[in-house]
């Protein structure tokens, strides 16, 4: 049992220490699309609705922030603390991906070691943005496109339709 529970809990507190260094090392990242981004998902909160942005794009991220502002308070500590969540996510996904192209499981530890750690998920894993976890829906897609299973492969459009929706 433990065992089977190893890889991802052990890359999630790895992106989560990995997140954690980042915040004590001064990292700070409020942009003003960041805050754009803050402020949407804080009108969620007043105003819950399915796509707070009102532009369809990205609006499960903006359902999670706003969710989530709406339990713990609309600030941007509030939306830190979902970042870093979604990081957390994003990484152990990418280990799933791997374990469903039949990788080995060290193999698939390693890619999720990598998606922890590689200098461009750990700033995207921390910021206040959805690129990262948007990244691991999009390869979700892409890799169930080949298998035969279709209960796999009815997973496909399912991953990108929780980052975009088609009006």
């Amino acid at each position: 049992m433990i065992r089977r529970y190893f890889a991802p809990c052990a890359i999630a507190t790895t992106k989560l220490v990995v997140s954690l260094t980042l915040f004590w090392s001064g990292f700070r990242s409020i942009s003003d699309d960041d805050f754009a981004r803050v402020v949407i998902a804080q009108q969620f909160v007043t105003y819950p609705h399915f796509d707070p942005s009102g532009t369809s794009w990205l609006p499960f991220p903006f359902l999670l922030y706003g969710s989530a502002m709406t339990v713990f308070g609309a600030t941007l500590a509030a939306a830190q603390v979902m970042a870093v969540l979604l990081g957390v996510c994003a990484a152990v996904g990418v280990w799933l991906v791997a374990r469903s192209l039949h990788l080995s499981p060290r193999a698939a530890l390693v890619a999720g070691m990598i998606a922890a750690c590689m200098p461009h998920a750990v700033y995207y894993g921390a910021a206040m943005v959805p690129d990262y976890s948007t990244a691991v829906h999009a390869r979700v897609a892409r890799n169930t496109l080949s298998r035969k299973h279709c209960e796999k492969r009815a997973a496909g459009p399912r991953a990108p339709m929780l980052a975009t929706r088609i009006r």
